[in-house]
């Protein structure tokens, strides 16, 4: 047995992944995460179980911390997304990537479509972006997670592109942010919520197409 799978046997957890997850931000009125302390910038509040940003300044953030450092294992970075307009450009869902100091980034392009980045050993990737677009005013998952030398791109639970390369993903010493980059720029504009990321393990996700989670998260 592994260490991952004896760990999930031994989890007395309503998720069987619990011991993976570095955070579970369902962002509720105080932002509050059982994993980590985020904080808001701009006007960024939550209404309604979500994560309200207008694209001017607004986003959340978190301190660095080796939780977001990948390495060369298996992870996942995913959230609940809901916008009413297509982006100027490529906005961050998520990210720990900012000119200078890269490492890795989930967000959704001028079209409506999820990408994602890595800086694999000082050098950086860019997957195509998914054939699939972010439905407007429609609660949409989208993740980003690696297989050994995988990274796979999701929306809805529907795999859309693979980036196979080997290497371990930069360690940067920069915050994760939530709707911008981590020096506050390019903002997201739209909701989200249930963002979480996991790292060790993808959380259940594979090769092939899944149901996305259920809202809220499970936190333990």
């Amino acid at each position: 047995m592994s260490v991952q799978q004896a760990l999930i046997a031994s989890a007395s957890s309503t998720d069987p992944y619990a011991a993976f997850r570095v955070t579970i931000a369902n962002l509720n009125i105080n932002l509050s995460d059982p994993k980590r302390i985020w904080t808001a910038h701009g006007d960024a509040a939550v209404s309604g179980d979500w994560l309200n940003l207008d694209g001017a300044g607004d986003y959340i953030d978190t301190p660095q911390s080796t939780d977001f450092d990948f390495g060369s294992g298996s992870f996942s970075v995913e959230a609940f997304v809901q916008i009413s307009g297509a982006p100027a450009g490529p906005v961050p869902i998520m990210a720990k990537w900012q000119t200078g100091l890269l490492s890795w980034y989930l967000g959704l392009n001028a079209s409506r479509q999820a990408v994602m980045f890595a800086r694999i050993a000082g050098g950086n990737y860019f997957p195509p972006a998914t054939t699939a677009t972010v439905a407007l005013n429609t609660p949409t998952h989208v993740a980003m997670y690696r297989i050994g030398n995988n990274f796979y791109l999701a929306v809805g639970g529907v795999v859309q592109n693979v980036l196979s390369q080997a290497g371990s993903i930069d360690v940067t010493s920069q915050p994760v942010a939530i709707g911008a980059q981590p020096d506050g720029s390019n903002n997201f504009a739209g909701l989200i919520r249930g963002a979480r990321v996991t790292k060790g393990s993808t959380g259940g996700y594979g090769a092939t197409n899944f149901t996305p989670p259920s809202f809220p998260l499970p936190t333990s």
